[in-house]
């Protein structure tokens, strides 16, 4: 494995607060400016969407996502989460959507604060369905490396 660079320890755990919901995100150091790892974020979503389609009244209340993040500087890390699930719930019912994420965050050692935009395919009938685009403004989390 590639050895981490300055201030990049080989593993991450990083707790984070975002409008309501809560979550985790574990990575571990693939080079020097490249960090790997799961995330689960659970709570009642309250993001700002930019687009819903024809969703009706579901709300997210849980995520998951395999994340890869690049720091292209020392205070600033772009990370992007290609693979994910997310729970929705409904008036009458619940299903799991593909969804995909991508967020930026700066911060020191221990804090962060960050902002994600969201999107969610929801499913329709016969093959349809149409993405719901959400915007989390704010992200604010506490990190330990070792």
């Amino acid at each position: 494995m590639a050895q981490a660079g300055p201030g990049l320890r080989d593993h991450e755990l990083a707790l984070h607060g975002e409008p309501i919901a809560v979550g985790a995100r574990y990575s571990f150091a693939a080079g020097s400016r490249w960090r790997i790892g799961p995330s689960l974020t659970v709570g009642p979503f309250e993001g700002v969407t930019l687009r819903r389609g024809q969703s009706g009244e579901l709300k997210e209340w849980a995520t998951t996502y395999a994340t890869v993040s690049f720091a292209p500087a020392e205070r600033v890390e772009l990370i992007l989460s290609p693979i994910g699930a997310a729970l929705a719930v409904g008036d009458d019912f619940s299903s799991v959507y593909p969804t995909a994420q991508l967020g930026i965050q700066t911060g020191g050692q221990r804090w962060v604060l960050g902002t994600d935009l969201r999107v969610m395919r929801i499913a329709g009938a016969n093959g349809t369905g149409h993405y719901w685009l959400q915007w989390v403004p704010l992200r604010l989390g506490i990190r330990w490396r070792w």
